[in-house]
């Protein structure tokens, strides 16, 4: 059975001159290895992963601790202040 070419039909799709160059050496070098390792325990994980599945660390590409949002802060030493002054009356 012959292969039909985009010439030979009516799909709409530009015709196919056959110098499809396939992915490069820097594409195939990027995604040859779909996973990575855990930093915390060192267990290769897919690399669309968040979370761990054996030791549950997070693995969103940042290392850094994040800690309570601003707001919660602020707040948090607002209502400190105000219990505080109301000990003083």
């Amino acid at each position: 059975m012959k292969r039909r070419d985009c010439n030979d039909c009516s799909c709409g799709m530009p015709p196919s001159d056959g110098s499809d160059e396939g992915p490069s050496a820097e594409d195939i070098a990027a995604f040859s290895d779909p996973t990575r390792p855990c930093p915390s325990c060192g267990v290769d994980l897919h690399d669309d992963v968040a979370i761990c599945w054996k030791c549950g660390h997070a693995v969103d590409g940042s290392d850094e601790a994040k800690g309570p949002p601003t707001w919660i802060v602020i707040t948090g030493v607002a209502l400190a202040v105000i219990f505080g002054v109301m000990l003083m009356i």
